[in-house]
């Protein structure tokens, strides 16, 4: 059975994909066998290897010994998933600064949100005053330390029992 350009097709992302990418971009272009692994980052040696199927279904061809070339049918091939498209459509876009609305005079919100709700820690924080304190289990003291550290507050935490944590809130 041999292998045509209707049913080989060169993974995506593939030394056999990228040449075959290049030969279809630059069709009358010829590349040694050295150009071809200092082009598409492979070892010399390897190079026939990585190329057998595009050259067995014609995509590739070899005019001479040691040079690759567009195949004849190369021009009824579609490179698909060429990561170089998906790649250009992905690019950073500028912004319009001038289509940028200011919004004058809002204030700076006093919640602390996490996926959209406020921190429980939050709230606890702001019911309590310099010198307070509560007793949480030790997952729930690592919880708040870390809230607190995160929101640079001034926490100070001591064991009071065996899975008993005092939190107290310091002056800031």
């Amino acid at each position: 059975m041999t292998t045509t350009a209707s049913d080989y097709r060169p993974k995506p992302g593939s030394t056999a994909h990228s040449v075959c990418a290049f030969f279809a971009k630059n069709p009358e272009e010829e590349l040694s066998t050295q150009d071809v692994a200092q082009k598409f980052d492979v070892k010399p040696a390897s190079v026939a290897m990585h190329l057998t199927g595009a050259l067995t279904a014609q995509l590739l061809s070899r005019p001479r010994p040691g040079t690759y070339a567009a195949g004849p049918q190369l021009a009824q091939w579609d490179a698909g998933d060429d990561p170089t498209r998906r790649t250009a459509a992905r690019r950073y876009t500028p912004i319009d600064i001038e289509a940028v609305p200011i919004v004058k005079a809002r204030p700076v919100p006093t919640v602390d949100t996490q996926c959209g709700r406020v921190s429980p820690y939050l709230l606890l924080w702001n019911r309590m005053e310099p010198g307070d304190s509560v007793d949480l289990p030790r997952k729930r003291m690592e919880s708040f330390r870390a809230w607190a550290k995160r929101n640079k507050v001034t926490l100070t935490v001591r064991q009071l029992g065996v899975d008993t944590y005092g939190c107290w809130k310091s002056a800031q």
